[in-house]
């Protein structure tokens, strides 16, 4: 290996400092983490480097417009569907990409690192057609799955009410079958894309007497009479995602619009949010990215008593701190992955990525705000939007309580099957 001082004549005690500063932020420029290319596929490689290009030249410019206005971004959700990014497990023989959970952990990775709204659009866009994929009927998966996927249609999924969140059980939205219909009342909270969805993959209770067949998918036309749209949520971060309620009043829909098997909606869900936690941990990781290469480019600049503040040890040591935890956040996020792909129990994995990648992401984002200092906490600084991004990843598909009872529950049940 050519040390650095071999590529330049003697000089100064500064101009070495600048240029080893300038070859730094060549390295910053280019990304800070360690590469996991040894796991990886070509397929997988190339993925990530395409979405990555993609990011840094159309998500990245955007980025700061779309936090600040919280408007939704019909350009770029339809530029992801022209890259297919909204099939990407769909199978080919559907018309998907048949990709796999590593692809889809990438992806959200590459697109978090400039925008948690960007990311958080492919990730529900592309949830949606893959449960439309597994469980919908042909002729309903065939027409809402193909336009999600060609960016016709923006879907949205339905779960949480104002009493039902963590406790996915305690849903009180009821669809009544009343012959070939069903009719639908009630209220669902922070739907995701509920101010612009075309359609709503809704969570209802059929059968209020069973105790575990009691709730069933139904999917819903939001034009349909009786559907309320609610005033769009001033959200904290991820503000372009047109996050709103909807209520349902009396609504009626065909029969054939269940998703799934009646009274297996529950199952449904929280298969899909089982899913959803490896790819809300890739989201985390890119956040905590973006946010260390933003803070190691500052502290490449800012000087402070003659030097710049890289130069100080403690500043050193922190950024180790961050850079450290993220590589460990995206190897578990990776391995999580690989396991649901080739088949395993990928629960306790899944759960551990997310806890463990959401938990960076915090960390790391308001560790790069404090270094930072006062300029941090300016808006127009992309740090603080990091920040602020970070916090819904601890919140999205299960909070981190929910995640530590998920590992714990794993836990036990795996000790009890080694004892047999």
């Amino acid at each position: 290996m050519i040390p650095l001082t071999a590529l330049a004549p003697p000089c100064t005690n500064s101009i070495k400092r600048n240029l080893k500063f300038h070859f730094m932020e060549f390295f910053v420029a280019r990304g800070l983490c360690v590469t996991i290319d040894f796991l990886l596929t070509e397929e997988q490689r190339l993925l990530r480097d395409t979405v990555r290009s993609f990011a840094e030249a159309q998500v990245g410019p955007l980025a700061a417009e779309i936090d600040r206005t919280g408007d939704f971004p019909r350009r770029l959700y339809g530029a992801m569907a022209e890259m297919g990014l909204y099939g990407l497990m769909v199978p080919d023989e559907l018309g998907g990409a048949g990709g796999d959970t590593v692809m889809q952990g990438l992806v959200q990775e590459e697109l978090a690192r400039f925008s948690g709204t960007i990311a958080n659009l492919q990730v529900s866009a592309h949830e949606s057609a893959l449960t439309l994929s597994e469980h919908a009927p042909p002729t309903v998966a065939k027409h809402y799955m193909a336009k999600v996927m060609s960016g016709e249609m923006v879907p949205s999924f339905a779960l949480t009410e104002p009493t039902a969140g963590s406790d996915a059980a305690g849903i009180r939205t009821t669809a009544q079958l009343v012959g070939d219909k069903f009719v639908v009342s009630g209220a669902k909270q922070f739907v995701t894309f509920g101010a612009v969805a075309d359609f709503c993959i809704v969570l209802a209770v059929t059968d209020p007497a069973s105790e575990k067949d009691r709730v069933s998918a139904i999917l819903i036309d939001l034009d349909a009479p009786g559907v309320t749209i609610g005033k769009q949520e001033d959200l904290v971060g991820v503000r372009g995602t047109a996050t709103a309620p909807i209520t349902f009043d009396d609504v009626v829909v065909p029969a054939g619009n269940l998703i799934g098997q009646l009274g297996k909606g529950l199952r449904l869900g929280l298969s899909q949010i089982d899913k959803g936690r490896i790819a809300t941990a890739g989201m985390a990781v890119g956040i905590a990215q973006g946010a260390l290469e933003a803070a190691m480019s500052y502290a490449l600049q800012r000087q402070q008593f003659g030097r710049p503040i890289f130069e100080f040890q403690a500043v050193q040591f922190k950024l180790a701190q961050m850079a450290m935890r993220i590589d460990a956040a995206r190897l578990l996020y990776v391995s999580a992955a690989k396991l649901r792909d080739q088949g395993g129990s990928s629960a306790r994995a899944s759960s551990q990525a997310k806890l463990f990648g959401s938990e960076t992401a915090a960390w790391v984002t308001d560790e790069a705000l404090q270094l930072f200092g006062g300029y941090g906490y300016v808006r127009d600084n992309p740090i603080e939007r990091y920040w602020r991004d970070a916090k819904i990843t601890q919140i999205y598909e299960g909070t981190s309580n929910i995640q530590h009872l998920i590992i714990a529950r794993q836990l036990f049940k795996e000790a009890k099957e080694n004892a047999k």
